[in-house]
C-alpha cells in the first residue's frame, strides 16, 4: 500500500487501540490517525479525508456505527473499511508492549508493512 494512504484508526473512545494502531502505522511511514466514535464530530472529518478506515472490531455494533456514518455523507464513501479484530480494550495504554506487538501482528495480517 502507498504510504501516501491517509488511514484513519478508529474505536470505541478512541485512546488505546486506535491509538496504538495509528502510532504503529506512523512509524511504517504512513500518514495514520485516530479516533473514536464517542467523537462524532472528528469522526466525521476523519472519515471524509481517509483512503482507508481501520475499525476495531469490538465491540461489533463499532463497524455498524461506522457503516452508518459512511453511508450518511456521500464525501465519505470512498474510503475503504477494513475490520481489525484487536478484541476488548484491556490494556489502558496505547503504548502497552502487548497491545503495540499486537498492533504490529494485526497490521502485518493487513499487509501494511
Amino acid at each position: 500500500m502507498d504510504p501516501k494512504t491517509r488511514i484513519l484508526c478508529i474505536c470505541q473512545g478512541g485512546k488505546v487501540r486506535s491509538r496504538a494502531l495509528a502510532n504503529e502505522l506512523q512509524d511504517r511511514g504512513y500518514r495514520a490517525s485516530f479516533c473514536g466514535l464517542k467523537h462524532k464530530r472528528a469522526l466525521k472529518l476523519g472519515i471524509e479525508l481517509a483512503d482507508l478506515l481501520l475499525v476495531v472490531n469490538y465491540p461489533t455494533s463499532l463497524a455498524d456505527e461506522i457503516r452508518k456514518l459512511i453511508h450518511e455523507n456521500p464525501r465519505s464513501q470512498k474510503a475503504e473499511l477494513k475490520l481489525i479484530r484487536t478484541g476488548k480494550d484491556i490494556w489502558m495504554d496505547h503504548q502497552h508492549r502487548s497491545l503495540i506487538k499486537k498492533a504490529q501482528r494485526l497490521l502485518n495480517d493487513l499487509g501494511l508493512e
